[in-house]
């Protein structure tokens, strides 16, 4: 662009950027002024008429509010086959100009999607109507900062690593909700894929998986609004510290009521609150800090908990046993027998054969045996009158021989004062006859009918399942009878059984599901949820690479989509790094590459950003905490806020956490007990560093005695490593794990990564 050109397009952009901003203004005080006339106490207009138009004014005045210090980041200019091109300016919401016509674009909008994904030239986007042609002749970015143009560039394609320096480079606090200018193509696809189709994304570490995650539920809730609320959504994520950690994004982006849980926390919403959860990570503790085998018993149990199979054993445990819904008794009226319970049994077994299991809840299914029962007093009503007859007759003539007539006369009328209400009781109909048999059913709790289903295992099993692990879980669960704690791995199959009995109200509220961090989810947990969740409208993102719970977890997503969806649903991939260096992302591709054997996974590809190289440094263990407050003091220093000290167990952190205290460093232990996430400097363990990233990252220590050649220690470290933005400290006080030895790889760059010994840098 020449001197003159560049002079008058940016007096344009300039006076395009004030008169968005003077509209916006004006539009906040209509929405203000509106928003204080429905309440003023003058309106003449129904309430929840009032509360539905406030509540439209009331965000329409958020999105605005969220938009003036910045109306938008794009500009792209389409001319639609057979019609004059146009200037489409892009932001976080549409804004309308007096005209009605849109000034700003919002960036969910169909057309929209020309900038994330289009070159120059000739290109095409879906819109509701059809397929849209057309030509792209500009691609502008904009620089603007409290309503102030800084700067604008053209350019012709948004997956240049050049456009995303600045991006990459921005604090880790400030990443998160930044991403809505950087979409790439890859993630583009991602967001605004199929609402009726269940999508399994594999991305690598540092992709942009939960980012990508919230903005097509922005996406979702924008482009279905007339079919999904904000409250249709439900995240589940992996715990409450990673739930603060988002917290703040889904309203930046204008969804608010989103519901996000735990998965234990919608165990709880189905259970209710009686049932206890072991910590979700102890188990893993226990393997990490005491460096379990991990072919271990307790972990093959867990895997077999988790399995498909142990579905197919509780499922033909639930159908056979009828779930303790009858009553262990018969049904009478006083003590004359009308069905024996094994009559009853038989019947109720005929009775489910008219249902599908899938479609109806055994509670549902025992409401109609009741009315079918009831039918049958109705429709037999003469046959117990005569057995009552013939009870009363027998018990005549059993009467002793040797009573007077007087007391014989007596005798007589005590049987009929005994047998005379059953009369009419009788009268009253099948269903005043059932309610004493009916309230003695279905009482039951989800864990009892568990619990007799462990009990009856091996028998349930027929056994196919080895001795030692039907010993395993039953002692687990059966120790103390009056127990209500159980173990994560229990949830999954308690919650099945809950919908089974009694279906659930979260079923009817949530529309779409997204899971992430689903490499730790279980085949028994995802036909769970979709089986709770009565659709297959899910959003599943997960790294088998980060698979850290694989005793568990999924390590295929092929084999998830076979076994729950029948193979309908949609793999995608996110295989670049957004989050680290080139010398990160190259150091955590060498540890997961030694086990890439062992899991079907292709290595992150890093953009193009050099960054400080790593350094890896052996040091004593004296002067290890001194070189870790030093460094993290130098890290300040150079204005990374976000500092993460990863150690590999949770008692190392501890420890740890307190010799940095009496060095006078100011920072935060994270354990799994946190919910909060603070900033600052932080020492975790690395199991629970999954899912988070940080400016800095020092490892404490990553010898060979922490770090073994096995799967589960090469996926620690590959999280721990893949958490650093910018800079990553590796330090080992023994022998270097092997897990660090570099791969065979071309172009290799040393300049990426630096290694020393002692205190030399």
């Amino acid at each position: 662009m020449n001197r003159d050109k560049l002079i008058k397009e940016t007096a344009h952009e300039k006076n395009y950027l004030k008169e968005t901003i003077d509209i916006i203004k004006q539009q906040m005080k209509v929405s203000e002024s509106t928003i204080k006339k429905l309440y003023d106490g003058t309106n003449s207009k129904e309430p929840y008429v009032v509360e539905h138009l406030a509540k439209i004014y009331t965000k329409k005045l958020k999105d605005l509010t969220r938009s003036i210090d910045s109306p938008y980041f794009a500009r792209i200019d389409f001319q639609e086959e057979g019609k004059e091109d146009k200037a489409f300016y892009i932001g976080k919401c549409s804004v309308f100009n007096d005209n009605k016509d849109l000034q700003v674009i919002d960036w969910r909008a169909p057309v929209a999607s020309l900038y994330y994904d289009g070159r120059l030239g000739n290109v095409s986007y879906k819109a509701p109507s059809g397929e849209v042609q057309g030509k792209l002749g500009l691609k502008r970015i904009y620089e603007i900062e409290k309503g102030e143009l800084k700067s604008f560039s053209d350019v012709d394609i948004t997956t240049n690593d050049e456009l995303l320096k600045p991006y990459l480079s921005a604090s880790s606090d400030k990443r998160l909700k930044n991403i809505i200018s950087t979409i790439q193509a890859e993630q583009n696809r991602i967001i605004r894929a199929d609402l009726k189709k269940p999508i399994i994304v594999q991305g690598v570490a540092g992709s942009g998986k939960t980012t990508v995650a919230l903005h097509r539920i922005a996406y979702l809730a924008y482009t279905y609004e007339k079919e999904l609320k904000p409250e249709d959504f439900l995240i589940i994520a992996p715990n409450k510290f990673f739930l603060d950690y988002i917290s703040g994004s889904l309203p930046d982006l204008g969804v608010d009521d989103v519901s996000q849980l735990t998965f234990e926390d919608f165990a709880k919403e189905i259970l209710g609150k009686g049932i206890k959860i072991e910590n979700a990570n102890s188990k893993l503790a226990d393997i990490v800090n005491n460096g379990k085998n991990i072919d271990d018993i307790v972990q093959r149990t867990s895997k077999f908990k988790s399995s498909l199979k142990y579905k197919e054993l509780l499922d033909s445990y639930l159908e056979e046993t009828n779930l303790g819904f009858l009553p262990e008794e018969d049904l009478r009226i006083g003590d004359i027998v009308i069905l024996s319970k094994e009559k009853l049994k038989e019947g109720f077994k005929e009775h489910n054969k008219q249902f599908h299991r899938e479609e109806t809840t055994i509670d549902y299914r025992f409401k109609t045996y009741l009315m079918k029962l009831g039918n049958f007093i109705e429709n037999n009503q003469g046959m117990i009158e005569g057995l009552i007859r013939g009870k009363i007759r027998l018990e005549i003539e059993n009467m002793d021989k040797n009573l007077s007539d007087e007391q014989r006369k007596r005798k007589k009328l005590e049987i009929y004062d005994k047998y005379g209400p059953l009369f009419k009781k009788l009268e009253k109909g099948g269903k005043k006859l059932l309610a004493s048999y009916s309230k003695k059913a279905g009482k039951k709790s989800a864990l009892e009918i568990y619990k007799e289903f462990v009990g009856q295992l091996e028998k349930q099993s027929n056994g196919t399942i080895s001795q030692e692990i039907v010993i395993q879980i039953q002692q687990k669960l059966l120790a103390n009878p009056r127990s209500k704690e159980v173990e994560y791995e229990d949830l999954a199959p308690l919650m099945y059984i809950q919908h089974k009995i009694k279906g659930s109200k979260i079923a009817k509220s949530a529309k779409h599901i997204v899971i992430d961090e689903a490499q730790d989810y279980s085949e028994f947990q995802f036909a769970t949820l979709k089986d709770i969740l009565q659709n297959e409208s899910m959003t599943i993102l997960g790294d088998v690479a980060q698979g850290i719970y694989s005793y568990r977890g999924t390590n295929d997503w092929n084999k998830v989509n076979d076994d729950i969806f029948d193979g309908k649903a949609e793999i995608l991939q996110l295989g670049k790094s957004y989050r680290t260096t080139m010398g990160i992302m190259e150091k955590g591709n060498d540890v997961i590459d030694k086990i890439r054997d062992r899991i079907n996974v292709k290595l992150g590809e890093p953009v193009i950003r050099k960054g400080e190289p790593v350094t890896i440094e052996k040091h004593s263990d004296k002067e290890l905490v001194d070189t870790i407050t030093n460094r993290t003091n130098e890290l300040l220093e150079s204005n990374k806020k976000n500092i993460a000290i990863i150690t590999k167990t949770l008692p190392e952190a501890t420890k740890l956490y307190k010799k940095l205290q009496k060095n006078k460093l100011t920072v935060n232990l994270i354990s799994d007990k946190a919910t909060e996430y603070k900033g600052g400097i932080s020492v975790i363990p690395s199991y629970l560093s999954k899912g988070l990233e940080f400016d800095s990252v020092i490892l404490s220590d990553a010898s060979k005695e922490e770090y073994g050649n096995n799967e589960l220690d090469a996926k620690l470290l590959y999280v721990a490593i893949t958490r650093a933005m910018h800079t990553l400290d590796i330090y080992y006080t023994r022998e270097r794990s092997e897990l660090l030895r570099e791969r065979k790889r071309e172009n290799r760059d040393n300049k990426n990564i630096i290694e020393l010994e002692g205190e030399e840098r």
